[in-house]
């Protein structure tokens, strides 16, 4: 039996390959998004609902934070003391980065539902069994917020994604 060992030097991204990771990774997000609303739509586990749901608006935002400035935040994404799956660092990091305008009552209402959900998401409790299952009620866990902010950083995105195509001159 042959061993075959490719070695590859990877070299650094250009600036077209990092918004074109940051493009994939936010289409992916969107994705999620969308098999979240449709779990739910088909009567699918509200536990699996709501991880779904902050997975999607964790890889969304990083992407968006990617896009903003890739070099800064790659590393960021997974370091100790980085942004890691804590919903609530990256909200206010995607936040801070855009311009950090002061919060009204509406983003007030999201950042509480935010992080109700990512007491639950950022240790794992909603993918897999605890003692919540035996006692929560994961109905009482509110995303109604989160799931309209999710989509609508989807709008933003999706503009800021747009690809302008050449025009022949």
């Amino acid at each position: 039996m042959a061993i075959i060992q490719l070695k590859s030097k990877v070299g650094r991204l250009t600036p077209y390959g990092k918004k074109k990771v940051a493009h994939a990774w936010f289409y992916r997000g969107a994705n999620f998004l969308l098999a979240a609303k449709l779990f739910e739509k088909k009567g699918g586990s509200r536990f699996v609902f709501l991880h779904l749901l902050c997975q999607s608006l964790e890889i969304i935002i990083k992407s968006l934070l990617l896009m903003q400035n890739y070099d800064k935040y790659k590393p960021k994404l997974k370091s100790k003391g980085g942004l890691g799956h804590n919903l609530v660092k990256c909200y206010k990091e995607l936040r801070k980065e855009l311009g950090n305008k002061p919060l009204k009552k509406k983003d007030k209402d999201i950042m509480n539902e935010l992080d109700i959900l990512n007491n639950f998401y950022s240790k794992h409790i909603l993918r897999y069994g605890s003692v919540l299952d035996l006692f929560g009620e994961p109905e009482t866990i509110s995303s109604d917020l989160v799931i309209r902010y999710a989509f609508k950083l989807v709008r933003f995105g999706n503009r800021k994604f747009r690809i302008k195509k050449p025009t022949n001159r």
